[in-house]
Parts: structure tokens; C-alpha cells; sequence
């Protein structure tokens, strides 16, 4: 994040690296903490009644999809401060065990959030012992310097790096959480109901919560109101076996099939399925003993959203349907980084020119500017 300062309207324009960070820093603005000016190793904080105060930026460890969150050590008034904001699903672990009464108030609020179709951050913060921090700092400095260390973590092998990076973001103090609109471009609810018209399979894959992805899916016409359509939800912790999942699939195979039979064998008769699945029960599916089943039950499905899902899953999931069904022809579109491995895995793809970088863009075969 960049303060820009326009001299012709003495205005701050705010470069972001992505739109999450700039609407947080927008929202601090507006109750009284505004990011007037960024340094090397400096960052300055102008206070509602026009006082600066200054952090220095002893370290910054980046956010990346694996670890879904992200830090920044700070020094502020001589005192050394730990900042992490991330996932919910990967922050709740690294709080202190004190923070149970706090963590289910803000848990219900991120679940209301969530349901409003509002992208959540947690946010935590921790006081280090310089003691302890200095000598940290200095091997995280030489890891971060090692090639060796560097390439392992490029290839997601182990490292001394996220090593490191555990070892601090521990025993966390709870913040609260934010909440950020993440709204779609004009007319995207329409084009996806042509090409549902068209018999054309859409899929969204997200990292976003449950409650988010459902609510983003209902509002671009993708699902519809249980009276409608069945939504069948799959998460990681109903089903943390091989045999339940498969046993939950093939259920859902048996009740399609003897409704299409029902129907006298018309498909169109049916009332139409949509499948819910999350990362971790994503990450069982992908057992050879269940994947069959998953990609049984998807084709018999209108819509299947996946939420929580990294990269690598996007990826993986495009390449079930790309090398499962014979003849069939996959595109994958998306505007972050995070989709660059389900571009790069489909027949086609698509990259959507935005707010969030130009990762998708070049390693997409078709770049555009709006999805409609």
C-alpha cells in the first residue's frame, strides 16, 4: 500500500496491491486513522485531531495462498508490535487460549457477515519480547536470504522460512474482524443465466467462506432458493472420512437417478441439484477411492460451488472434469492470482483486467475487461 499525493488537488491516492487492503485502509480513514505517508521502513498515521504518529516496519512476512494470512512487526513508542490479519479458518489455531469468549462473538459476527455475501478478515495482534524478536529476526533475515530455503518455499517443500513464520504468529491476541463488499461487475447475473440457458456447466470455485460463496452464487443466478433447486452441502468437518463422504455421494448419485427414473428418464423433469463443497472436504474427495463418485455426482448436478478452496484445488478440480469425461471442453476465468493454476489447467482461459492485478491477464490465452 502507497500513499500517492496529488499536487493539484492535495489529495491522497492510494496504490493498493489489492482492493481488500485499500477499503481497510479507506475504512480506517473514516474513523480517524489516516494513512498519510509510506517510507522505506516507515509508515505514518495521521490521528483525528491532525497528530502524525509513526510505525517503523521492522518486518513484513506477505500473504500468500497457502498461508492465507499475512503479518507485519512494527515498532511503535519502543515497544514491538505483531499485526496478522487472515482466514479465520487458519487464525482461530494461533490465538491465545484466553480469547474463547471473544472469539464467539466475533465468530457469529463474521457468520452474519458472511451470509450478507461480505469477504471477513480476523484480525489479530501480539506484544514481542525484544529478546526473543532479535534473535528471531536474524535467522528469518539469512533464511529469507538462502536460495536453497527460497526455492523450497516456491515449490511448497518444507522450509526454514514458514518455519520461522509459525514460530511467531503464535499465542495472538483477537482484534475483532472486518468485512469487506466484494460486488460483482454489471451485468454478470444476467450472463450467467444465458449461458446456463445455453446447457453450459458453471462452476464457482472460491476461497471465500460457505455463508460468502452461497450468497455471491444466489445473487449471480447461479443457485436458487431451496424451493427450487436442492443444495447439497459437503463440509470437512461433517464428513472426515473417505468412506462417509463417498457413502454421503453415492446416496446423492442413488436419489438423482431414481427421481430422473420418476421423471421418465427426462433429466429436465427433475428438480434441479446444486453441490456445496468446501477445501477440506475437497481435499478427501480427491482420494482415488472417492473422486469417481465426485465426478459422478457433479455432472448430475445444474451448479457446483467450492468454497474455501485454494489454488492448487481450483486446479485440481478443473483437471477431474478436463481428464474424467470424454469430449467435454473446460474454460476458466477469474481476476487474481489465486486463479492463475485453474487458468492455466482448463482448455481455455480467461483473464478479467481489474482491480486485482494482472497475474490472471498473463497467464490467461484471452484477456477481457468485463465478464458480462
Amino acid at each position: 500500500m502507497v500513499p500517492e499525493h496529488v499536487e493539484e488537488t492535495g489529495e491522497i491516492r492510494l496504490s493498493a496491491s489489492s482492493p481488500d487492503d485499500e477499503a481497510l485502509v479507506c475504512g480506517a480513514k473514516f474513523f480517524g486513522f489516516e494513512f498519510v505517508d509510506r517510507t522505506e521502513g516507515l509508515a505514518v498515521i495521521r490521528l483525528s485531531n491532525g497528530d502524525l504518529k509513526q510505525y517503523q516496519i521492522i518486518e513484513m512476512i506477505e500473504f500468500n495462498s497457502d498461508r492465507k494470512r499475512m503479518s507485519v512487526v512494527v515498532e511503535v513508542e519502543g515497544t514491538l508490535q505483531l499485526f496478522c490479519k487472515g482466514a479465520d479458518t487458519v487464525m482461530v489455531d494461533r490465538l491465545a487460549w484466553s480469547e474463547e469468549a471473544l472469539l464467539k462473538t466475533t465468530s457469529d459476527h463474521m457468520t452474519a457477515y458472511a451470509k450478507e455475501g461480505l469477504r471477513t478478515l480476523m484480525i489479530c495482534r501480539k506484544t514481542l519480547d525484544p529478546k526473543w524478536f532479535h534473535p528471531w529476526h536474524e535467522k528469518f533475515k539469512a533464511a529469507s536470504a538462502d536460495l536453497t530455503q527460497i526455492e523450497a518455499k516456491m515449490l511448497g517443500k518444507p522450509n526454514t522460512i514458514d518455519d520461522l513464520a509459525e514460530r511467531l504468529e503464535k499465542n495472538l491476541k483477537l482484534v475483532g474482524a472486518s468485512a469487506i463488499e466484494d460486488k460483482l461487475q454489471d451485468g454478470v447475473p444476467e450472463c450467467i443465466a444465458d449461458l446456463s440457458k445455453a446447457g453450459i456447466k458453471i462452476w464457482v470455485l472460491t476461497g471465500d467462506k460457505v455463508e460468502t460463496a452461497i450468497n455471491i452464487a444466489v445473487a449471480c443466478n447461479l443457485l436458487q432458493p431451496e424451493e427450487y433447486m436442492d443444495q447439497i452441502i459437503i463440509d470437512g468437518g461433517s464428513y472426515k472420512t473417505s468412506t462417509k463422504l463417498k457413502d454421503k455421494l453415492m446416496d446423492a448419485i442413488q436419489e438423482y437417478d431414481e427421481d430422473v427414473r420418476e421423471a421418465g428418464g427426462d433429466p429436465n423433469n427433475v428438480k434441479p441439484r446444486a453441490l456445496v463443497i468446501d477445501g477440506p472436504a475437497l481435499m478427501i474427495a480427491m482420494d482415488p477411492s472417492v473422486k469417481l463418485y465426485l465426478l459422478r455426482f457433479t455432472q448430475c448436478c445444474k451448479a457446483v460451488v467450492g468454497c474455501r478452496v485454494s489454488p492448487d484445488q481450483k486446479r485440481q478440480m478443473v483437471e477431474m472434469v478436463k481428464n474424467g469425461i470424454t469430449g467435454v471442453k473446460t474454460l476458466a476465468i477469474g481476476d487474481g492470482a489465486n486463479d492463475v493454476a485453474m487458468i492455466q489447467a482448463a482448455h481455455v482461459g480467461i483473464g478479467i483486467s481489474g482491480q486485482e492485478g494482472m497475474q490472471a491477464v498473463n497467464a490467461s490465452d484471452y484477456a477481457v475487461a468485463q465478464f458480462k
